[in-house]
């Protein structure tokens, strides 16, 4: 996470960093990194909503609705995917809409 340039993080994927393979996080740890990222000035900017998705994004940057509207932005031209786990979906709508 040192050499990262960008503001911005994904919480589970960052959390996937430090917790063991295979370690699933409980409810009550993933509210605790959010309290912790909040505090200490992180502020979620996620363009989507919860039931679409459980990535979460966030920013401690000087400037969070620059990075909330460029997240939004790959959102809207359907670059940044809210289901990554399961690629192959946006490939076969890509494929659909192409076959129409």
């Amino acid at each position: 996470m040192a050499n990262q340039k960008s503001s911005i993080i994904e919480l589970t994927q960052k959390l996937k960093e430090i917790y063991p393979v295979g370690y699933i996080i409980k409810d009550h740890e993933f509210r605790a990194w959010k309290a912790l990222l909040r505090h200490a000035g992180c502020i979620k900017i996620t363009p989507f909503e919860k039931e679409d998705s459980e990535l979460q994004f966030w920013t401690r940057s000087k400037d969070p609705d620059k990075d909330k509207d460029t997240l939004i932005q790959l959102y809207n031209c359907r670059f940044l995917q809210t289901n990554p786990e399961k690629p192959y979906k946006a490939i076969l709508e890509c494929i659909s809409r192409c076959i129409r």
